[in-house]
C-alpha cells in the first residue's frame, strides 16, 4: 500500500509537464498573433489617415478593436476555458489579413480582374484608365482658367450606381456637345450657348440626353458649355472666351442653388495664377476629390472599404429619417432624410458669396447683350427640395434655402431685365403624378446621385421650351 501511494503522484507529475509546456505554447502563440493582428489593423489605419483625411468613426471603431483584443487576450492568458477561443480568434484574423494583403497584391498587378463598380467608384486603380492633369485639362491664364482638353474621354468617380453613365467624350472645344454638332454650330450660328455647372454639362447622362441636346432636336440648337463644378466666376469666363464663337441668340444661364460658395475659392484669381494649390481648386470635380488611390499602400482595400463606407452611408441615411407623407416603401421615402436636412439650410441674400454670385452674374449678362443675345437664367432645383411636398405632405417652406435663393434671384432679374426661367412647376406638376409604387426609373433624378436624370433632363428641356415659346424656335 505505501509502494502504490507513492507511485500515484509521481505518475500525476509526469503528465503535468506536456500539459504546461502545451499550455505555455498556447498562450504564447494567442499572444504573438493579438500583437500581429493588431499592428497590422494599426499599420493600415495609420497609413490610410496620414493619406486623406482624419475620420473619426474610423479611429473610434479602431480603438475600440484594440480595446476588445487586450481584454481578450487577459481573458485568454488567464481562463484555461476560453483561451482556445481566444486563440481560435486570433488565428481566424490572421487569415482574413493574410488574404487580404495578398488580394490587394495580386488586383494592384492585374486591375483587369477587379469588379466593374469598384472601377467606377476609383478609375485611377486601373492605371490603363487613368489620365494625368496635363492630359485632361487646360489651364488657362484667364477666367475660366480651365477645362477639359478636346477630345479626350471624361470619366467621372465616386459609387453613383448603375443607373449613372460614367464617361463621356468632349467634342472639338472640349465640351459635352456631339462633334459634329460643335463644328456646325461654330460653322452656321446657334439659337443659344448654355453655360453653367455639372447641371448644365448634364452629370450621369449621356451627351445626346442632355436637355442642351434635346433642345437642339427640337428645332432649337443649343451648344453646351457648361462644366462640372465651375463657380459664377468661371461660368462667365468660359462666355467670354469660348461663347463668342458662336452665333446665339439667346445665352441659358444655369444657376445650382448653392453653388454661390464656390465664388469664394476663384475670389482674387488674378493674384493667384499659376500657383499649383490655386489651380487645384479650379479642377472640375472629376479631380477635385482627394481618393483612396492617394494612399501610397493598399490601395484596393482602401477603395473597397470607402464604397462599402458609402453604401452603408446611403443605407443609413435613407432609413433613418420618418417620412409625414411617403408612405413606407414608397418610392420617395429613401429620401426622407435628405428633403429633411435640406430644409434645414439657411440663405444669406447680404452674405459675399452671393455678392460675388450677383456680380458674376451682371457680367455674364453684360457679355451676351455684347454678343447680340439676350440673356435668359435657367433656375435649377435640387432633389431635396423638388421631393419635399411627396416626401413632407405640403409644400417647402418660405424659408426654405431654394424658395429664399428664387425669390432673390428673381428680383435680381427683374432689376436688369433679365428672363428667369423656375423649373419648379414642370418638375412638382410630374412628380404629383408619380406613383407611391413606380420604378426609380421614373423619378427625375438619380437613384443615389443628386443630379438630374434622363427623365428630369426632359423636364428641363420642355421648361425652357415652353418659357421662350414658338417664336424662339423659328429658323
Amino acid at each position: 500500500m505505501p509502494s502504490e501511494t507513492l507511485q500515484v503522484p509521481a505518475r500525476a507529475k509526469t503528465s503535468e509537464l506536456p500539459d504546461r509546456s502545451l499550455d505555455a505554447v498556447i498562450r504564447l502563440a494567442m499572444l504573438l498573433l493579438a500583437l500581429g493582428n493588431v499592428g497590422a489593423v494599426l499599420a493600415f489605419f495609420t497609413v490610410r489617415w496620414s493619406a486623406l483625411w482624419s475620420y473619426r468613426m474610423e479611429k473610434m471603431a479602431v480603438t475600440g478593436y484594440v480595446v476588445v483584443m487586450v481584454l481578450a487576450v487577459q481573458l485568454g492568458w488567464w481562463s484555461r476555458r476560453i483561451r482556445p477561443r481566444v486563440l481560435l480568434l486570433n488565428v481566424s484574423q490572421a487569415l482574413v489579413v493574410i488574404a487580404l494583403a495578398c488580394a490587394d497584391a495580386v488586383l494592384t498587378r492585374m486591375p483587369s480582374l477587379l469588379p466593374t463598380v469598384l472601377i467606377n467608384f476609383e478609375p485611377r486603380l486601373n492605371p490603363a484608365l487613368e489620365q494625368a492633369r496635363e492630359t485632361l485639362l487646360d489651364y488657362l491664364p484667364y477666367s475660366p482658367w480651365v477645362r477639359f482638353k478636346p477630345h479626350i474621354l471624361v470619366r467621372t468617380i465616386g459609387d453613383r450606381r448603375d443607373d449613372f453613365v460614367y464617361t463621356w467624350t468632349t467634342d472639338r472645344f472640349g465640351f459635352k456637345n456631339d462633334d459634329a454638332f460643335a463644328e456646325r454650330a461654330a460653322r452656321d450660328g446657334v439659337a443659344a450657348v448654355a453655360i453653367g455647372d455639372s447641371f448644365v454639362e448634364a452629370a450621369g447622362v449621356p451627351t445626346e440626353e442632355t436637355w442642351v441636346s434635346r433642345l437642339s432636336r427640337r428645332g432649337f440648337p443649343t451648344y453646351n458649355l457648361g462644366v462640372q463644378a465651375f463657380a459664377p466666376q468661371q461660368m462667365a469666363g468660359a462666355l467670354d472666351r469660348f461663347g463668342r464663337h458662336f452665333r446665339a441668340r439667346y445665352v441659358l444661364i444655369g444657376y445650382t442653388p448653392g453653388f454661390e460658395g464656390r465664388t469664394l475659392r476663384v475670389r482674387d484669381a488674378g493674384a493667384k495664377l499659376g500657383d499649383p494649390a490655386f489651380q487645384s481648386m479650379l479642377e472640375p470635380q472629376y479631380l477635385q476629390e482627394r481618393r483612396p488611390s492617394d494612399i501610397p499602400r493598399w490601395r484596393v482595400l482602401n477603395a473597397a472599404l470607402e464604397l462599402s463606407k458609402s453604401r452603408l452611408r446611403y443605407l443609413l441615411r435613407t432609413r433613418r429619417a420618418r417620412c409625414h407623407a411617403a408612405a413606407p416603401g414608397s418610392v420617395f421615402t429613401p429620401y426622407c432624410a435628405e428633403v429633411q436636412d435640406g430644409a434645414r439650410v439657411s440663405f444669406n441674400p447680404s452674405g459675399e458669396p452671393w455678392r460675388l454670385t450677383a456680380a458674376s452674374l451682371e457680367e455674364t449678362a453684360r457679355i451676351a447683350r455684347e454678343m447680340g443675345a439676350s440673356p435668359v437664367i435657367v433656375l435649377f432645383h435640387s432633389r431635396a427640395f423638388l421631393y419635399y411636398p411627396r416626401v413632407m405632405g405640403r409644400d417647402a417652406p418660405a424659408d426654405h434655402y431654394e424658395r429664399r435663393t428664387a425669390q432673390t434671384l428673381r428680383a435680381w432679374a427683374q432689376r436688369h431685365g433679365v428672363e428667369l426661367i423656375d423649373t419648379e412647376l414642370v418638375f412638382v406638376r410630374y412628380l404629383a403624378g408619380v406613383d407611391e409604387s413606380a420604378d426609380v426609373s421614373a423619378l427625375p433624378f438619380f437613384l443615389a446621385d443628386g443630379h438630374i436624370g434622363p427623365v428630369g433632363q426632359r423636364l428641363v428641356a420642355e421648361a425652357v421650351a415652353d418659357t421662350l415659346g414658338r417664336e424662339a424656335f423659328a429658323p
